[in-house]
């Protein structure tokens, strides 16, 4: 008997997701409908509705409507509100954007703690961009906590860099090579992280080895024989692109600022590191 009633309620609870699962695709489908068709008003009134029911992803958007005032009255603590339900829900992009509102008062007083509790939550779920702002944070002392806690920046590093995040990757490498955060002097060991630095945002980081080591900047040692290596390593991943890219688009998009703003950031970060 137990069984047969267990087995009821377990294609009962079944049954309700598939349900659940089914509206929210009617109501996404119905909501981009009207959005196509510039019909904010309807798009809003479903969009509504939606998030009345309690669906994260729902109350993540009608609040970031709120927040911007799209097809309704700019509302900071309406968008508060739904923001924080929504990240309560578990819908991971709300954890950034709460912080953020936290971090900034928008909609509701300043509190730092609460805005890095909520980095920390995006970040322990593999946000790489929660990831490297935590590392930033920790190792200056400036954004989301005003303390230099090294040895937790380390740790937030040490998970990005597991990610494959290159920043995470390169400033790992730096902390070797400069027997840093506990680790020895070991240029080798520092190698070992920077040949792994992949993908198109590689050349950011491998441009300024090369020019690091070139001139004797960016925390290293002038080094002519090391600065030819990775001005090699550097050609590699750009002939990669070229064949990905063409020959017309050698440099990812935006890499020159991206080149700019990370060495600002890596700049930032080499007295503390």
């Amino acid at each position: 008997m137990f069984k047969v009633v267990s087995a009821f309620f377990l294609s009962l609870v079944a049954s309700v997701a598939l349900a659940n699962e089914s509206a929210d695709v009617n109501y996404a489908e119905k909501i981009s409908a009207a959005y196509q068709n510039r019909d904010v008003e309807k798009a809003t009134r479903l969009l509504t509705e939606w998030a009345d029911s309690g669906n994260p992803r729902a109350l993540y958007n009608l609040a970031s409507n709120y927040e911007r005032g799209i097809g309704v009255q700019q509302d900071p603590v309406k968008a508060f509100n739904l923001m924080k339900k929504a990240a309560m829900g578990g819908y991971a992009k709300a954890y950034i954007n709460l912080s953020a509102y936290y971090f900034s008062g928008f909609g509701t007083p300043v509190n730092l703690d609460s805005a890095l509790d909520w980095r920390a939550k995006s970040a322990s779920e593999g946000n790489i961009e929660s990831i490297q702002l935590l590392a930033y944070s920790f190792f200056t002392g400036s954004g989301l906590t005003k303390t230099i806690n090294k040895p937790q920046a380390i740790e937030w590093l040490k998970s990005g860099a597991a990610l494959n995040d290159n920043f995470s990757i390169y400033c790992m490498g730096m902390l070797h090579y400069l027997g840093e955060g506990g680790y020895v002097k070991d240029y080798e060991k520092a190698k070992t992280y920077w040949d792994t630095l992949g993908e198109e945002s590689a050349t950011v980081y491998l441009s300024m080895l090369e020019e690091g080591f070139r001139n004797g900047t960016l925390g290293l040692d002038k080094d002519t024989a090391r600065a030819e290596y990775w001005s090699k390593v550097q050609k590699r991943q750009l002939s990669k692109i070229e064949q990905k890219m063409g020959s017309d688009k050698v440099y990812p998009a935006g890499y020159f600022q991206t080149y700019q703003n990370e060495l600002k950031i890596i700049s930032d970060m080499l007295p503390q590191i």
